[in-house]
């Protein structure tokens, strides 16, 4: 992470590219990368388009588009394309900057379980001393010289190193790991936590869904066709902010289908649509009460939705319904995958959202989640997770938005999805700067291993020193054979926490409450 940090950056003043060093760049100066440099810091494309890598802080493998207005964040990297950008943020107030520290306060926080061994390895050591001396005088009539080699066998061979070692050499581990999936796990204790939970709870929009209104429904009325009923909408949506607007527009972008000239006298009615003038006829489009106000009765009626939850967008030209949109947040392409893998996991999920509960129901069935609860409040939300933990349930909470706060902060662990709101982020345990809702999977899987590999450390070293002390009280064991096996003990603990570096492991499912695992 630190690597990723350019030293210098190219700044653009009066008119002239400068070299400086980044430390010395200015919020709100311009700064040039060029293609194939990495981003020296947060910033908002002024000109230019090109892809960036940002893998290295997300874990997400495929470039990303950015053009002008898109956020640039530091330590990525800009592939094919020359941009100049705003300063936004620097030095320590940088993305990296907040990663590097998060993952730096993970690293030196200490979880209940090395605590635990730490006080089990200073007992360890008192117990180690008075088997040494122990063993010196058991030997000490038969042989000075052998009871001084004796007891020195059993003070080099014991290992209180592979103890202490079991559990941050593994914690490390994990987090770098994780890290480099883009997972950030703010401390020990979380995969601790994370290993025990029972129950997984999801806010739908952001998380479940993508978080942006689609087009999924095009329906002309007799006479016209998709092309121009989309194209005549989009024509006037585009002076709009609203967001089911903004994806008429895109949906009307992504098909290349040209935008209309000539609109005039354009008005936007909060909560209502938008209204304009186009060769001498009013276009509406919006609630259908608003846009066929001029229609009968029976014309509003908008579609039925056949099982598909949509919001309907009714299109009038001259008082004429030239036919309907219907939007959706669609659900993540692998939505259904993450709560397969959940449930593989023993992990039941519950779908809770505080939208209409034809949305949430329609997503719920698309998924596979069983249990679902819709038309909640903030507050409500948090009651739900506190009723989960006083039926005895372990719970993790999954959302994204300023209303799931008080929710996050109830959970066992609180996560949070790629551009979460501030408040959701403060309240995270997990915070997943990878936008693919199978980052969730890999942070379950990843703890419970992390735990099992804990708990294998554990044993070994238990059972290494409870067979070579007895060995070299008994004088089987010389000092270098002893000085041998010592480090080997502790090298092994290490190497079997390095298995974690590999994500491959992840592919598994684990269970740490089977015999098996245990």
């Amino acid at each position: 992470l630190l690597n990723l940090q350019p030293r210098q950056a190219v700044v653009l003043r009066n008119g002239q590219e400068c070299t400086i060093p980044v430390r010395e760049v200015q919020v709100g100066e311009t700064v040039l990368v060029k293609p194939g440099e990495r981003i020296p810091v947060d910033g908002r494309i002024l000109s230019g388009q090109t892809s960036v890598d940002e893998s290295m802080l997300t874990g997400e493998s495929l470039p990303v588009s950015r053009t002008v207005g898109d956020s640039l964040v530091c330590g990525s990297q800009n592939l094919d394309g020359a941009v100049t950008l705003s300063v936004t943020h620097i030095g320590e107030e940088t993305a990296l900057a907040r990663i590097l520290r998060l993952v730096e306060q993970a690293q030196a926080a200490r979880p209940p379980i090395q605590s635990l061994a730490d006080r089990v390895a200073a007992r360890f050591v008192a117990i180690v001393l008075f088997l040494a001396v122990l063993t010196l005088l058991l030997w000490w009539d038969e042989n000075t010289g052998l009871a001084l080699e004796n007891m020195v066998a059993v003070l080099i061979i014991t290992c209180p190193c592979a103890l202490g070692l079991a559990a941050p050499a593994a914690m490390i581990t994990a987090m770098g790991s994780a890290a480099r999936m883009g997972i950030l796990i703010k401390n020990g204790e979380t995969i601790e936590r994370l290993a025990r939970i029972n129950q997984v709870v999801l806010d739908k929009t952001g998380v479940i869904t993508l978080g942006t209104p689609q087009v999924t429904r095009l329906l002309p009325a007799p006479g016209f066709n998709e092309e121009s009923l989309l194209t005549l909408a989009a024509t006037v949506e585009r002076y709009s902010e609203h967001p089911l607007g903004r994806a008429i527009v895109r949906a009307c972008r992504e098909r290349n289908w040209q935008l209309l000239e000539g609109v005039e006298q354009v008005c936007n009615r909060p909560g209502l649509g938008m209204q304009a003038q186009l060769a001498g006829k009013e276009i509406r489009v919006g609630r259908p009460s608003f846009a066929l106000a001029n229609s009968p009765e029976e014309n509003r009626t908008p579609p039925a939705e056949n099982g598909q939850a949509v919001t309907w967008s009714a299109c009038s030209h001259g008082g004429t319904l030239l036919g309907w949109i219907g939007l959706a947040d669609p659900a993540k392409s692998n939505a259904a995958e993450v709560i397969s893998a959940l449930r593989q996991l023993k992990l039941p999920s519950l779908l809770l959202s505080g939208d209409r509960e034809a949305v949430v129901a329609e997503i719920a069935r698309h998924t596979g989640i069983s249990q679902s609860i819709s038309e909640v409040l903030p507050a409500e939300k948090e009651e739900q997770i506190a009723r989960m933990q006083s039926a005895g349930s372990s719970v993790a909470m999954v959302g994204d938005g300023v209303n799931d706060a008080p929710a996050l902060a109830r959970a066992d662990v609180a996560i949070t999805v790629a551009n979460a709101a501030d408040l959701a982020v403060a309240s995270a345990d997990v915070i997943l700067l990878n936008k693919d809702l199978y980052a969730v999977v890999h942070t379950f899987r990843l703890a419970r291993l992390t735990m099992r590999i804990i708990h294998q450390n554990y044993l070994f070293s238990l059972c290494y020193n409870l067979l070579a002390i007895p060995l070299a009280m008994a004088g089987l064991v010389a000092p270098i054979f002893a000085a041998l096996a010592m480090p080997l003990s502790s090298l092994v603990v290490v190497g079997n926490a390095l298995r974690l570096r590999n994500p491959r492991n992840l592919s598994t499912p684990i269970d740490l409450h089977s015999k098996t695992a245990r």
